[in-house]
């Protein structure tokens, strides 16, 4: 039987894989731009790679390690609702970890669906819990960074664009920072510069985070996120 177990896992993912065209389209994306990355390392198909491996680390566990270790916990004990309820409290805090982890390490639009999830009343109970850190601090990115995204966006260093502008924002949200900045003419004017994963990978991210849950919501009964990139498009 411990044989068996991991190829039955392997065949429900491959399954999975085949019904949601996204899914398997991501996973092929993520292989195909891992060969070019060697090549440029500071190219974005590194960062894609990196993002998409940290969220592959995540997702994954949440089938192989929580929900199967849930159904080991409740083999011959479907009869035992309290038993049940313990072991699936026991899985969807594993699964929001899992997530929160995810969230705070790629940041951006992954810490905006961490959020839609958090505050939504049909999610279990262990997800308005841990998630709900996402909430409180979105963390404040370096300097250089914004600098770095003003530069792409706009051709000219921020420096240069105004008379001054104060490095620490004044505002730091999840998918935008906020300065304080002087222009030449003498007017006080806020800038809002977009978190720089964000403006390069918001694409890739929803694709990322929309083929995950798709594959997650056929393979465990009860994950239904399937609106959660939907929902985050509407809010950029």
């Amino acid at each position: 039987p411990r044989s068996v177990a991991p190829n039955m896992a392997a065949s429900h993912v491959l399954r999975a894989l085949a019904r949601r065209p996204v899914a398997g389209s991501a996973a092929l994306a993520g292989t195909s731009l891992a060969a070019g990355a060697v090549a440029n390392p500071d190219s974005d198909g590194v960062h894609f790679v990196n993002r998409f491996a940290e969220a592959s680390k995540a997702f994954l566990p949440m089938y192989f390690v929580d929900y199967l270790g849930h159904v080991r916990r409740c083999a011959g004990k479907r009869d035992d609702e309290e038993h049940m309820w313990k072991s699936r409290q026991i899985m969807w805090t594993g699964v929001a970890t899992r997530l929160r982890d995810l969230c705070k390490k790629n940041g951006g639009i992954y810490v905006k669906a961490g959020q839609h999830i958090c505050v939504q009343p049909v999610s279990p109970a262990p997800f308005q819990t841990i998630l709900r850190t996402l909430m409180d601090s979105a963390g404040v990115r370096p300097f250089e960074e914004d600098r770095a995204t003003f530069y792409e966006d706009l051709g000219v260093d921020i420096e240069d664009a105004f008379a001054s502008i104060d490095p620490t924002p004044v505002a730091s949200a999840s998918l935008a920072q906020v300065y304080k900045a002087t222009t030449h003419g003498g007017e006080t004017v806020a800038v809002k510069i977009q978190q720089r994963p964000v403006a390069r990978f918001l694409a890739i991210d929803l694709a990322t985070i929309d083929a995950y849950y798709s594959l997650l919501s056929f393979l465990i009964p009860g994950l239904r996120f399937q609106w959660l990139p939907n929902e985050t498009r509407r809010d950029m």
